[in-house]
Order: C-alpha cells, then structure tokens, then sequence
C-alpha cells in the first residue's frame, strides 16, 4: 500500500468516540495528508553543531533543563561521545563520555541526573553524565542485545531502563542510583527492538521479534502485564499524552511507516495504518498534538503533525537529510527540533519545528 502521495482518508466505524475518545482496540488516526499546506514547517536553523568521525552513527538525544545534550557512536561501533546544546545554540566541544566498541546508543534526563548508554556486544553501560557534559560515571552495566532509546522512565515508584534479547527485562536505580539488574525478566522469542514510553504513573514497552509485537505495562521495577499481537512493531518509536493515550509508529514489512493511535492496555502494531513509504519513525507529543517524523526514501525527513480530526499532516524538509539511525526528534528551548547527522559531511545539525 502506497500512500506518500495521494490522501488517504478512513471512514470512522460504528461507535467511534472521536480523536478525542479513547474506544478500545481501534487507530484514532483519520488519515494522511501529505505536503499539506497546514503541515508544520521549519522555522529555525542551526549550522553545524560538531562533526562525529562517521556520518553513519546511531543518535540519541536527552532534554535538559539548560537545553539539550546529544550523544552518539558509530554504528560500526566506537566510543560514546557528545555535545550539550544551550538554548543559546551554541553546542560545546565535543566530549568522549566512555571509551570502547559501542553500535547503540541512548539518553534520558529525569530526577536531576543526564544518563547516557552505549550498546556494546550483548552489555549496556549506563553513564551518570556530568553537566556541564564530561566524562561519565558508570552506574549499570545490563544485559541485553538492544536498549530501549528514551534510556530511563518511571514506573509507579521506580526508576526503570528496558533491554532486550530473547527476553525484555527491567532494570532499575535505587535512592543512591545504584544500579539494578533484571528487576523485571519475561523470556521471548529473539527480539529485533525495544522501546518504552512512560504513561502517567505506568510505562509501556513493546519488542519486536520479527513476527509478532509484546507489550508489557508496568506498575513498577517488577510487575507487568503481557499481550501480544502476531504483527510485528520494527523499529516502533512510542509518545504519551501523559494519561492513557499512545501513539505507536512502526516500520512494516513492506517499507512503509504505519501509525496507530490507542489506549494503552489495547494499543496494537495490528490496528496501525500505513502513513508513507519510509524508514525510522520517531514520535512525540506537544502542545496537545502529536508530532511525527520519519526518513523518505531518499534520504530526507518528513515532518508531520495530526490535527484537532486525527488527520495527519506531513511536509518534506528539502534541506534536510540523514540516515535511518543518524536522527532524532525531541524537545529543545520549548519546541519540537530535529537533530541529525549530515550523511555527506557528517555535521550534526538541528532544525525547529512550528504550526502554521
């Protein structure tokens, strides 16, 4: 199903609530307006912000109270490195947070502590990063074979990171933030993916395993509940409206981008809806709207937002091009920005989003 240039439009069924209303096992997606003239656009722009030493690098980004601090490794592996971004836009040099062989990377800010991890073989290293940014402090050392990108949400009472490999598994810091492994563990089939959202006092994560998606919703380090859909959920990227509302981008086999939007305890890779032709979905939720953005397959980011009627409205950034793992959007200065790796002279780059 290709839609990246026509305008799909879907008929609400019977009993539909409305984009509003959460009904249950549904998509509260309406559909998919590409190049809209009320798509949000680019209103800023920054230069470069550092160059790492490969353009093909795995990004991860962290919103912090002075701005923003972005971190990397190349994908062919090497050391965590990053850059703070004040609200100035002005980025410091950039910092090597640990040494080694690392092919994934993550990052959170939340309860006054930057964290940021490198992926190496089947170990997950945790850094307690310093601000302004230095060298980190290592805090856990988990296994898995992939990280969950937001690094660390709460849920309930605790502080919990998700991992994946043939399992997904919690772990979680104490009141010192001294690390804990596999608080939580439920074995699957060999996952491809993991990722995890907080939703109110609860947090969501779902794995891939090439053939079908889990979902686990916790209550705390230990205690989750488990389903499963037999559709897979690549790559998915999760946001909340912070109550009981998720959005869930995933990659489909056939090379599209597919969205969903549900309530937690039903949200379902199965019920989403193909949006485009496309790689790398990512997700978040402002100002009462969720904003999306994925990789065309030329190589450049589409930006969208879905509207007060579930319509999706998207627009293709020109001057902006990356690779599936080289971007990431997140919050900055109080608005919804792109960063990104150049992949034809490795400059990181950022790019603000705005309504129209």
């Amino acid at each position: 199903m290709r839609i990246s240039s026509t305008l799909l439009l879907l008929v609400a069924g019977c009993g539909r609530l409305g984009f509003d209303g959460i009904e249950p096992g549904d998509n509260m997606m309406n559909g998919v307006d590409p190049m809209s003239a009320l798509a949000p656009a680019q209103c800023e722009a920054t230069g470069s912000l550092g160059t790492p030493s490969s353009p093909d690098v795995d990004l991860a980004v962290a919103t912090t109270p002075t701005g923003a601090s972005l971190f990397w490794v190349a994908i062919a592996g090497g050391s965590l490195r990053g850059v703070d971004l004040g609200t100035d836009r002005i980025a410091t040099p950039i910092t090597t947070i640990v040494t080694g062989s690392f092919t994934e990377s993550s990052a959170a800010y939340l309860d006054g502590h930057l964290l940021a991890t490198g992926l190496t073989g089947s170990r997950s290293l945790v850094q307690d990063v310093p601000q302004p940014i230095a060298a980190g402090v290592e805090i856990g050392n988990f296994g898995g074979d992939h990280v969950a990108k937001s690094n660390l949400v709460h849920a309930g009472p605790d502080r919990v990171l998700a991992t994946s490999c043939s399992d997904v598994q919690y772990h979680s810091f104490d009141a010192s933030w001294a690390g804990m492994e596999s608080t939580y563990s439920y074995s699957s089939p060999q996952t491809d993916h993991v990722d995890i959202t907080q939703v109110g006092a609860r947090a969501l994560t779902v794995i891939s395993t090439g053939t079908q998606c889990d979902y686990f919703v916790a209550t705390n380090r230990s205690t989750s509940t488990t389903r499963s859909s037999q559709i897979s959920c690549e790559g998915a990227r999760m946001a909340s409206d912070g109550v009981d509302q998720i959005a869930m981008l995933v990659e489909t086999s056939g090379g599209d981008v597919a969205l969903v939007i549900d309530a937690t305890d039903t949200v379902s890779a199965a019920n989403a809806l193909p949006i485009a032709v496309g790689s790398a979905p990512r997700v978040l939720r402002f100002d009462n709207r969720y904003w999306v953005t994925y990789v065309d397959p030329t190589g450049h980011i589409v930006i969208g937002f879905l509207d007060d009627t579930g319509m999706l409205l998207t627009r293709t950034l020109t001057d902006a091009t990356t690779t599936p793992r080289g971007y990431e959007l997140a919050m900055f200065d109080g608005s919804p920005w792109v960063f990104a790796v150049d992949p034809g002279t490795s400059a990181l780059y950022g790019r603000r989003l705005c309504a129209q």
